[in-house]
């Protein structure tokens, strides 16, 4: 995302073109650069499964001794592993990482996957995300500040369409202004990246024909 290349897939493949040193660059500039600009990234080697234990003792560790102020867990659902009651689990959950984002005066960001609609479109194809769509909707409903959802319509007849995106406020629990607003953006295949769309500029209204 920093670079814009999507090193993830093959070197030429579909447009997408990266090389050997520009990858190299990016990690060096990651390591060293990308503190000037503000922070440093930290990836947790979790192997596909964590707990939430854990999680809260290396994101306590990072606050502390890197000054770490935004944690990504993604997916939430990847901590449910082995969980006896899953919804209980959830609720003790997001409690919990609402209190820890005090404690640690940081962001928590919880990536969660939604259940299918019962009635209308599904959200592959464009259906508007609910706050009870949310994946332990109870605690996500309950202590979260903030709730987004994504949507877009990937079966969408033209390549223009399916590359949108639009992020819709389900939860604005400090002033209530935003919910429900909605903010369009575009999908970069080539960079991998979620932009702002091109500004559409109308002519100046005092031009005379």
């Amino acid at each position: 995302k920093i670079a814009g290349k999507r090193f993830h897939l093959p070197q030429e493949d579909n447009g997408v073109s990266w090389t050997t040193e520009q990858l190299v660059d990016t990690l060096e500039m990651m390591d060293t650069d990308l503190w000037n600009r503000g922070g440093r990234l930290f990836i947790n080697d979790s192997f596909g499964a964590a707990d939430w234990d854990s999680i809260k003792l290396r994101a306590r560790y990072v606050a502390r001794a890197e000054g770490v102020k935004h944690i990504l867990v993604d997916p939430i659902g990847a901590l449910l592993i082995g969980a006896e009651d899953e919804r209980k689990y959830l609720d003790e959950l997001t409690l919990e990482g609402s209190m820890l984002a005090q404690e640690l005066e940081a962001t928590i960001y919880f990536v969660s996957h939604l259940t299918r609609p019962a009635l209308g479109p599904s959200h592959e194809e464009g259906g508007h995300v609910r706050l009870n769509q949310f994946r332990g909707s109870n605690g996500v409903g309950m202590y979260s500040a903030y709730v987004i959802g994504w949507e877009g319509n990937q079966q969408a007849d033209t390549e223009e369409e399916r590359k949108e995106r639009t992020a819709r406020m389900v939860k604005d629990r400090d002033a209530g202004n935003s919910t429900g607003k909605t903010h369009k953006l575009i999908y970069d295949a080539f960079a991998g990246t979620l932009d702002e769309p091109a500004p559409v500029f109308v002519g100046d209204t005092n031009d005379t024909a």
